[in-house]
């Protein structure tokens, strides 16, 4: 079963990329404004001199597709939209055996995943939700301990069942339901984690659960100031095609989001749809795609 979050208010905030993610569209704030502010030419002397920004595209949603990895094994595929005119963030988290159509073929997402472009990927994620998707990032286990540790305030959760097993280094991992606030190193714990009540589609929720915890409780306007370093933080711990260009057309829209975050901006939408098969076969079909 899908794990819940916990709103908290914390004494910062968050930028996004993921992760945008969190996360996600960051840039070099500082040099865009010195050039926002640079004077314009005037037509005459006498003429007053006027610093016009660019015109801001108001009410356009910022999508991405966030992949996990383990070990180079794809697990976790979250699509992310931020909804500017809804003020929200919405999180849409894929079961890895999802399938997806490639030419007269069909493929789960992790397979697909260890061939394909990353472009293809994130394309194919798009027209299986009937959505113009671009942006990815792929972040690991291992980096996002390290993103974890640096945001320094844990990731607040709650937990709706006592979760026991022994991890990969042979360390056994015990975690009691209830809130608490997850170390850097619990939150790949708990991605770890592969005996939920819920099977493998708690699974896949658990990866939503954890990115939406993240936007609720860091990507909120007082922390927005302190962008810059969110972004080359996360940027050097991933592999991502998001650009300073998109930061600069979108910074004032994820600001918007930013300022109506009371601790509770993100709703984690999971496809409907069904798993088909046993075992290592198993697949995950879509019957009804979450996105507008």
């Amino acid at each position: 079963m899908a794990k819940k979050r916990q709103k908290r208010r914390s004494g910062s905030a968050f930028l996004l990329t993921f992760l945008i993610a969190l996360v996600l569209f960051g840039g070099l704030s500082a040099w865009v404004m010195i050039d926002l502010l640079a004077p314009a030419d005037t037509p005459t002397p006498t003429a007053p001199t006027t610093t016009t920004a660019p015109p801001v595209t108001e009410h356009k949603d910022l999508r991405m597709l966030l992949i996990t990895e383990d070990a180079g094994e794809a697990q976790g595929f979250v699509v992310i939209s931020i909804e500017t005119q809804m003020g929200r963030v919405r999180v849409v988290p894929l079961p890895r055996e999802t399938t997806v159509t490639t030419g007269t073929e069909q493929v789960r997402l992790f397979e697909w995943y260890r061939t394909a472009d990353l472009d293809a990927v994130t394309a194919g994620v798009g027209d299986l939700l009937d959505w113009d998707l671009s942006c990815y990032a792929v972040m690991s286990y291992h980096a996002l301990t390290q993103f974890v540790t640096y945001l320094n305030e844990g990731v607040i959760y709650t937990l709706d069942e006592n979760i026991s097993y022994t991890n990969s280094v042979g360390t056994t991992v015990k975690m009691a339901a209830g809130a608490r606030t997850l170390s850097a190193s619990q939150v790949s714990d708990l991605l770890r984690y592969n005996a939920w009540h819920g099977g493998r589609r708690a699974r896949a929720n658990v990866q939503g659960d954890i990115t939406a915890a993240l936007f609720d409780q860091y990507f909120t306007a007082p922390r927005f100031d302190e962008q810059d370093s969110d972004f080359k933080k996360f940027i050097s711990l991933t592999r991502s095609n998001i650009l300073t260009s998109d930061y600069v057309t979108a910074r004032e829209s994820l600001l918007s989001v930013a300022r109506r975050n009371s601790f509770d901006i993100s709703k984690v939408t999971p496809p409907k749809g069904e798993f088909i098969g046993v075992g290592e076969a198993m697949r995950f079909e879509i019957a009804e795609k979450p996105l507008g």
